[in-house]
């Protein structure tokens, strides 16, 4: 691979700035060597993934995975997945390619390319079994919050890549961008009469409920019922909303309520993001 630069679409605002570092001879050996095994390009259009990696597996698409260590240790865990790694950072990129080539790992491809791109003319839909953005750059000034990745429209994208019943998993460490990611994220508040009848027509049944999620990143939260029970445990009606947000949450990130210990475990969480994100008024 002659020239090591990022593929990308002419666009007026992009998420990312390709950060400045030299490669080490390691990293430039790795695209030497390994390159032509893992790289993907933007130009090749939409990945047939079955033909790409000989099998049928489910798919996991990382975007922004920076110097690899991660995402290289998820790859081992999971073998019966197939990745597919989307990075601008050319050493993080080579880092990858040069351990997964010295590992012989099989289950790896790696496009260097804007991500928006590569979703929209390389990912065919209804295709990815999760999404995993990690840590994206939070850009924290105000008149920069346009290039932040996470944004409705990109999540409406990420949606029609999914496979019925995928996920997308999102972190960052910094709060403003974190209540933003919040803000994407689709909640929607139904009355008795409706709650029970998305409840019948996906679980069987007829009675309301207070919280439904589906996997592809929608939480509906039953309203009257949230005001029956914050009447019944003495709760502001806002704060028990907002439990019922984080209760929906928790499913969406693997968290699980079918066995007591299961309840028990999500409880606990549920009560400590609640407390932390929405302490009772003195």
């Amino acid at each position: 691979m002659e020239d090591v630069r990022p593929e990308y679409k002419k666009k007026s605002i992009r998420s990312y700035v390709v950060r400045s570092g030299r490669m080490t001879d390691g990293q430039k050996l790795g695209f030497h060597d390994h390159w032509p095994n893992y790289g993907l390009s933007l130009h090749q259009g939409l990945l047939n993934f079955q033909s790409e990696f000989g099998r049928n597996a489910p798919q996991v698409l990382e975007i922004g995975f920076g110097m690899g260590g991660s995402l290289l240790s998820m790859i081992q865990l999971e073998p019966d997945k197939d990745f597919v790694g989307i990075e601008v950072h050319a050493p993080g990129v080579g880092r990858l390619i040069s351990d997964a080539g010295k590992l012989s790992l099989q289950n790896v491809r790696v496009y260097m390319a804007d991500a928006i791109d590569v979703i929209e003319d390389c990912i065919p839909d209804a295709s990815i079994h999760r999404v995993q953005i990690y840590f994206p750059d939070p850009w924290h000034k105000k008149k920069h919050n346009k290039r932040r990745l996470i944004q409705p429209s990109f999540i409406q994208m990420l949606r029609e890549k999914l496979e019925i019943g995928g996920t997308v998993h999102l972190a960052t460490d910094w709060e403003p961008y974190a209540e933003s990611m919040l803000e994407v994220m689709e909640f929607t508040f139904l009355n008795d009469v409706t709650m029970a009848e998305v409840h019948r027509d996906f679980l069987s049944d007829e009675t309301p409920t207070d919280v439904i999620t589906f996997e592809h990143g929608e939480i509906l939260i039953g309203i009257e019922v949230a005001r029956r029970q914050g009447l019944q445990f003495e709760q502001d009606f806002l704060r028990e909303l907002a439990l019922y947000g984080i209760h929906g949450m928790l499913h969406l990130s693997g968290f699980d309520d079918r066995t007591p210990d299961e309840a028990k475990g999500m409880k606990i969480r549920q009560e400590e993001l609640l407390d932390a994100y929405f302490p009772i008024a003195d």
